[in-house]
């Protein structure tokens, strides 16, 4: 049995606030075939020249969008009705098989005559009911999760016909802007080779009336993922179901739900929901494969495997480096993340899948703990986020996508022009100097230490969150002394990281989970004997000054830092 989907919280699921204000939902997240390295921009736009035509938002001539016609009888569209007076009195709705209706669904596409009627099942999208209330009091506000029935496909003539999807209402020019920016979003994630599910632009006449512009937000069904260059798997998500019901407790009241101390659930808390399946092609896909797949993500999240142990490194870290420049932290909380499982290389790939970007905003930046504290995941994330962060990388995508990008503004009509590409070098620059932090360690020498004692005794404490290495050591502006793990304290307060492919690098980590009340930090204990090695003209009668040069991993740029004086250690540390 193929399991559908259905909606996700429109904006950062950690904020209460905009939980109980959702609208509406999008797109976008994350994917791999095997490991590897991060794909050149030639590769990356041959597959992009390739893509089928659910990821680009075809249209026809005229920058006309297609017409989708959804007619029901009285009873189905009565049943609906009531669920939805329902659902608005509560706050949210949770839902259940019983709730489809049926219905047909037919496109006219602009070129050619209406396509043949498809048979569909209908229900309103799960969660805060915001999208189901039209401001004006004029008529019902709608959003549809629509199923086909019997295989059928929507855009039956194309090899990427749709099995689910979601439809959403537009209307205002904010509303518009949202789902172009996260169609965008969406090519630069495919461009990527990040999996990614559809987004289309539609007129809705429903029932005979014309309900304007909607966005069509493809779910889980065939061909999806074969038609991005993957094997059939299992695509996985997070049953939130818990947090709608803790919202339908306190009588729809997002905020109080959140702020309950007792029940302690959060959007963001990945403890508090199971791993659920939202697509198994059962001809295709074992029961090993599913029950190998949901093990994994579960391990992971549980923190009984590392994230580099279950997913495909580059292309997550590609991901998140992504959603950290168009500003998408929501990308990867429970209420939107997918994943899919990739049976060949038994690695989870983040699924580009429903959420909105929010480029404009300054604070709307990545929270590092979606590195799972992993300094492989880290290490590739900085990797794609300096490559993303420069300024040809822009105006690549920008040339690329925005005449597509203009054609569906002129056929949704109503959207003003919106600054995207001006928000977007603006993250850039953030990205720039995230990575290029102003002091990235604090680093202190042991005032016991004597240079007659044989022993410079220093701690290196990480500032930032993200994992450093230790390059060396410069003694009086001319000596420098390359780190090395042999001069380790064992009592530091944190252990080194080792990467697989630079064993003799001496690491310090980041604290992205924000576990320590103390930063991470490394004691040096460096014998004298070394720098007289190096430099026997150093001059003995004062004390030179002492440098630690640091990377953050995945970088070049060395960054030099004084070490301090004065620190006295504490037993144990």
């Amino acid at each position: 049995m193929k399991i559908g989907e259905s909606q996700s919280m429109r904006s950062r699921v950690a904020n209460a606030r905009r939980v109980a204000g959702l609208l509406m939902v999008t797109t976008a997240f994350l994917a791999g075939l095997l490991v590897g390295r991060p794909p050149t921009a030639s590769h990356l736009w041959q597959a992009l020249g390739t893509l089928p035509d659910r990821l680009t938002g075809a249209m026809g001539p005229a920058d006309e969008l297609p017409t989708l016609t959804l007619d029901m009888d009285f009873a189905a569209y009565d049943d609906l009705l009531t669920l939805r007076a329902q659902a608005i009195a509560d706050g949210v709705y949770i839902p259940a098989d019983k709730d489809f209706v049926e219905a047909t669904i037919r496109i006219t596409d602009g070129m050619n005559a209406s396509l043949s009627p498809v048979s569909v099942m209908v229900r309103l999208p799960e969660g805060p009911t915001g999208y189901l209330v039209n401001k004006n009091d004029t008529e019902p506000g709608w959003a549809f999760e629509v199923h086909t029935r019997q295989e059928e496909r929507l855009w039956e003539a194309s090899e990427s016909g749709w099995q689910t999807f979601t439809l959403f209402p537009l209307g205002n020019e904010e509303m518009n802007e949202d789902m172009l920016t996260a169609w965008a979003f969406q090519q630069a994630l495919a461009r990527e080779d990040i999996l990614t599910v559809g987004i289309r632009f539609v007129h809705l006449v429903f029932n005979g009336a014309d309900r304007g512009v909607y966005a069509l937000r493809e779910g889980f069904g065939d061909p999806f993922p074969t038609d991005q260059g993957r094997p059939a798997g299992v695509a996985l998500r997070f049953d939130v179901r818990p947090l709608w019901e803790s919202i339908l407790h306190f009588q729809g009241d997002a905020e109080a739900a959140f702020a309950d101390p007792v029940a302690r659930l959060w959007a963001d808390d990945f403890h508090a929901f199971t791993v659920s399946v939202v697509y198994q092609p059962e001809e295709t896909v074992t029961r090993e494969q599913v029950e190998r797949a949901v093990s994994l993500l579960r391990a992971v999240h549980r923190g009984e495997i590392t994230a580099s142990a279950a997913f495909d490194v580059e292309r997550y870290g590609r991901f998140l480096a992504l959603a950290d420049l168009w500003g998408v932290s929501e990308a990867v909380s429970p209420v939107s993340a997918r994943y899919f499982y990739h049976p060949i290389a038994d690695r989870l790939e983040p699924v580009g899948f429903d959420a909105i970007p929010h480029p404009k905003e300054s604070g709307a930046r990545l929270p590092l703990s979606a590195t799972f504290g992993d300094p492989l995941i880290q290490a590739a994330y900085i990797r794609a986020a300096y490559r993303l962060s420069q300024p040809d990388y822009l105006a690549t995508l920008r040339t690329e996508i925005e005449p597509r990008m203009e054609r569906l503004r002129r056929g949704i009509g109503e959207v003003g022009q919106s600054g995207l590409w001006e928000a977007l070098a603006e993250h850039q620059a953030l990205l720039r100097q995230s990575l290029s932090p102003a002091q990235p360690v604090m680093a202190y020498l042991d005032p016991t230490t004597s240079w007659l004692s044989g022993t410079l005794s220093i701690e290196v404490e990480n500032a930032i969150a993200l994992p450093v290495e230790i390059v060396a050591f410069e003694v009086g502006g001319a000596t420098t002394l390359p780190a090395d793990r042999r001069w380790l304290r064992t009592s530091a307060r944190a252990t080194p990281v080792t990467l697989p492919n630079h064993p003799e690098e001496v690491i310090l980590p980041g604290d992205t989970l924000n576990c320590s009340h103390t930063a991470p930090s490394l004691w040096f204990d460096i014998p004298l004997q070394a720098v007289y090695r190096r430099d026997r003209d150093l001059d003995w009668l004062t004390e030179p000054e002492i440098v630690v040069l640091t990377r953050v991993v995945g970088l070049t740029a060395v960054q030099r830092t004084v070490v301090h004086s004065g620190v006295l250690p504490v037993e144990g540390r």
